[in-house]
């Protein structure tokens, strides 16, 4: 038998109180499916909850294999299952990258194109993608960055949506695990796999120029593509090796890639799927979930933001968020401080609210923006909520910059379920 926390919370912080014991050999753990009613091609949230969705399937279908089939019993069939999780965890993560390279695009009226090529899985063991744009010349630079970090930051939201899950769930299972280190080190492993070679330009080159050198060169990867254009177009110089630095400090510093890590090689030696999040206990009123740290890119280069959870008494939960711009490790010229708030279990009758805020300053504390607002969940039954959120954001560096939301107002509908 093992200790869980029912996993039942699910608008973007929530977590419910109630727990319950589950036979490892008898009943299957608790998958969540959480979708926005938004286009998942043209929104950062509704793309991350459709393919954690799919992720939170592809578990249940590995949880099954494990548990009710036997498959934890024998070292021959764990590795079989560390396999197909990694296999079906990196299509997931290289579609929901691809896609978000067409948010900018899609969203200023663009023509686009989805290619798939079913004869060619060399590259990522999953057919090849391939998303097009009618015309790049009809872009502005800033906007063409756009398109170049986009898929980096969803996967980087990705790994901070899947962090999120694991909190809720007060459990990690072994599927989240490989999930979310096949999310969290893909900025890694993209830095090393095209290089250190430095093809900036010798010359400052016009945007149309930058394209047609981009073409001859045959120059499509977005790690070269972000540092040549922040050379070229923003005179701020970020050598691979410091934006290699920038990641690692980002994932080795986030104790979830550890923990996640060390699940993996606990099943491979005992079959045990699954652990506890550690927690930093004072007393039994204050305990503190050690922060998820992810890197963003932006137009003038990176910005961390760390996000813990600290729990007070039973059952108030506060996530708080730090943001810093990585300035000093390596170029850049964001010059932002972030500080933000999401308090948790509100709740009224059927309804449960979590009022977040986030400020924005420079580093001299100068107010640059803000993103303010609330998640409201209605409990339709035991196994559904209907969610909604509200928010008002206004030049904040997640929200507006990284999202690329509009500022002003936003309503957000959608639902989750437990199955």
């Amino acid at each position: 038998m093992f200790f869980t926390q029912k996993c039942f919370a699910l608008e973007d912080n929530n977590i419910s109180n109630e727990y319950y014991f589950v036979s490892e050999k008898e009943e299957l753990p608790d998958r969540i499916l959480t979708l926005d009613l938004s286009n998942p091609l043209r929104n950062y949230e509704a793309n991350s909850n459709l393919f954690l969705s799919i992720n939170q399937l592809s578990g249940r279908t590995n949880d099954f294999l494990g548990i009710r089939l036997n498959g934890d019993d024998y070292r021959w069939s764990r590795i079989l299952l560390l396999c197909g999780s990694w296999w079906l965890s990196v299509g997931e993560s290289y579609y929901s990258h691809e896609i978000a390279h067409l948010f900018r695009p899609r969203k200023n009226g663009l023509e686009c194109y989805v290619d798939i090529d079913m004869y060619d899985w060399w590259s990522n063991l999953w057919p090849r993608f391939e998303a097009l744009v009618s015309s790049y010349q009809e872009m502005t630079e800033e906007d063409f960055l756009g398109v170049i970090v986009e898929g980096l930051n969803q996967n980087e939201f990705n790994s901070f949506n899947k962090w999120l899950l694991t909190v809720r769930q007060n459990q990690i299972f072994l599927h989240d695990a490989v999930s979310f280190l096949v999310e969290k080190l893909l900025d890694i492993e993209y830095i090393l796999d095209v290089g250190f070679d430095d093809l900036t330009p010798r010359r400052k080159i016009d945007y149309i120029t930058f394209l047609e050198y981009c073409h001859l060169i045959n120059l499509w990867n977005d790690i070269d593509l972000y540092t040549i254009y922040l050379s070229n177009f923003k005179d701020i110089e970020l050598k691979k090796t410091e934006y290699l630095g920038q990641t690692m400090l980002a994932d080795f510093l986030s104790l979830y890639t550890w923990e996640s890590t060390f699940l993996i090689i606990k099943y491979l030696f005992s079959g045990n799927r699954y652990s506890s999040p550690w927690k930093i206990e004072f007393n039994d009123n204050l305990k503190i979930l050690p922060p998820i740290i992810n890197l963003y890119a932006t137009s003038n280069g990176s910005f961390f933001n760390s996000t813990s959870l600290i729990q007070v008494g039973k059952g108030h939960n506060i996530f708080l968020s730090f943001g810093l711009d990585a300035d000093r490790v390596g170029g850049g010229e964001v010059d932002c401080f972030r500080l933000g708030m999401t308090y948790q279990d509100l709740n009224i009758a059927r309804f449960s609210f979590a009022p977040f805020c986030n400020i924005n300053t420079t580093r001299s504390l100068k107010y640059k923006g803000s993103s303010i607002g609330t998640c409201i969940n209605f409990k339709i039954n035991e196994n559904i909520l209907f969610r909604t959120k509200y928010e008002y954001n206004d030049n904040d560096i997640i929200e507006n910059v990284v999202k690329n939301k509009d500022e002003g107002s936003l309503i957000t509908l959608g639902f989750a379920m437990r199955i």
